[in-house]
């Protein structure tokens, strides 16, 4: 009895089991077939974004990313390029260490604060630049644009009316001017111009006829002295182009003015120094000054009406007149004047001179006439040629009258070793063309006694002729 009761509870045992089993894997199945049905909750979520900038145009090295090079667009987190500017404030302003792409993602590794040291030396090269902003100087294209073909000659004028006792740098460039620029003489504003080789600063298309000088030095706040420190103030370097329509540069007012290293072209009047208020002294230095005028009969290279001045080292050509004084006390030293025959100029051949000099007590040290009809018109008292030339090329041979020294009278001044290359006929030709009677001497002159007619020279006579041709 015992072994079927236990025989029985067994079985009991193994249905139980088994029926477990059955219970378990049914519910097993039931969670696999809910689980291929319904999603996990990750995969139905939004995926990550991020924002970045991306390059809509080219940026070159060295140069500065702007708001207008750059795109702020979204992408997918997991997509974007590690280093990737997500931040405009980040980007703006920076400069470029390598050439970047239209279209390119910006990245913090290719920005600067600063240019890459390569770049900001070829921009100071470029502009001329040379250190001088770090000087103190006044760069002015911190304030304009060059190049613009605009007229910008009042914005020139801010700089300079805001900026006294300074310096103010014109790095290379065109700049267009329809008003004089004018600087001021006093002492406690005055600034000088600086620039570079390559600038220009040129008549506008639109310059008002009798304005004057392109550069007028001393042109406001008028005084007259040295005892202010920047009243010694200078133009220096560049060109000043007058466009065929406007003077090039004057002295208007100041003491111990200097111009310098300066081309002047396309003026009626080049270089004028106008009297100073010291009894008319001015006072001024120039040297190094290349003039190339209109062309016009009217055209004059140097016009100087103040005293005291020093001029050395010119080129003067393309004048009807090239040296003009009408004042004393000048000390000219290797200035070379050149006629330059054009269908203006030719038809008033026989009125051009090389000099003209009305004043007194003039100097002329190794000064040159080339081809102008009258080397030396010195209607002054007093004044001394020394070492001078009067000549012509076979290209004014047949163009009428030469004369090396003039005065309308008698001759008062000195004349020492001066040279007179004729190559017209002689009866066109003279060394002296003067009356008899005066004070003034002519010192062993050189030139040919047979290329000449007349003998007015030989009542000043002192030593002998020299020729060596």
């Amino acid at each position: 009895m015992k072994t079927v009761t236990s025989k029985l509870r067994n079985a009991r045992l193994i249905m139980i089991m088994m029926l477990c089993v059955s219970l378990l894997f049914v519910a097993a199945l039931t969670s696999c077939n809910e689980s291929a049905e319904e999603p996990d909750a990750s995969e139905q979520a939004e995926p990550a974004t991020v924002e970045v900038l991306r390059l809509n145009s080219s940026v070159a090295r060295g140069e500065k990313i702007t708001t207008a090079k750059f795109d702020k667009i979204t992408l997918e987190a997991s997509k974007t390029w590690i280093g990737a500017v997500s931040s405009p404030e980040d980007a703006i302003g920076k400069f470029a260490l390598k050439d970047l792409e239209e279209g390119e993602f910006i990245l913090s590794k290719y920005l600067s604060d600063t240019k890459p040291p390569e770049i900001a030396e070829k921009v100071i090269l470029e502009n001329k630049d040379m250190g001088f902003k770090d000087m103190g100087f006044i760069v002015v294209t911190e304030y304009l644009s060059a190049n613009t073909g605009e007229d910008i000659g009042a914005e020139i004028q801010k700089v300079i009316d805001r900026n006294p006792k300074s310096v103010i740098y014109f790095p290379d460039g065109e700049y267009q001017t329809s008003i004089p620029i004018r600087t001021p003489a006093d002492g406690d504003r005055s600034v000088s111009l600086k620039l570079s080789d390559n600038a220009v600063i040129k008549a506008h298309e639109d310059w008002e006829k009798g304005n004057g000088a392109v550069i007028r030095l001393g042109g406001k706040h008028e005084r007259n002295t040295i005892y202010i420190a920047g009243s010694n103030y200078y133009l220096e370097g560049g060109t000043i182009d007058g466009s065929g329509i406007a003077d090039g540069v004057s002295i208007d007012h100041g003491r111990e003015t200097s111009v310098r290293d300066v081309t002047i072209i396309n003026t009626n009047v080049g270089l004028h120094v106008k009297k100073g208020a010291n009894g008319g002294s001015s006072d001024a230095d120039i040297e190094n000054i290349r003039i190339f005028g209109n062309g016009k009969v009217s055209s004059v290279g140097l016009k100087i009406q103040g005293w005291d001045n020093t001029y050395s080292n010119m080129r003067i050509a393309n004048v009807q007149v090239g040296v003009y004084i009408d004042t004393a006390a000048n000390l000219l030293r290797d200035i070379q004047c050149t006629y330059i025959s054009t269908p203006r100029l030719q038809p008033n051949y026989t009125s051009s001179q090389g000099f003209f000099d009305s004043g007194d007590r003039n100097w002329y040290d190794n000064c040159t006439s080339t081809d102008f009809a009258t080397g030396f018109y010195i209607a002054s008292n007093r004044s001394k040629l020394i070492s001078c030339v009067a000549r012509w090329t076979d290209v004014q041979k047949d163009s009428g009258k030469q004369v090396a020294i003039a005065k309308d009278g008698k001759w008062n001044s000195l004349a020492r070793s001066v040279v007179a290359e004729f190559t017209a006929p002689s009866d066109v030709c003279e060394y002296l063309s003067a009356n008899p009677g005066g004070y003034g001497y002519i010192t062993d002159p050189i030139f040919d006694v047979t290329a000449v007619k007349g003998s007015a020279y030989e009542e000043y006579l002192h030593g002998k002729i020299m020729w060596n041709k």
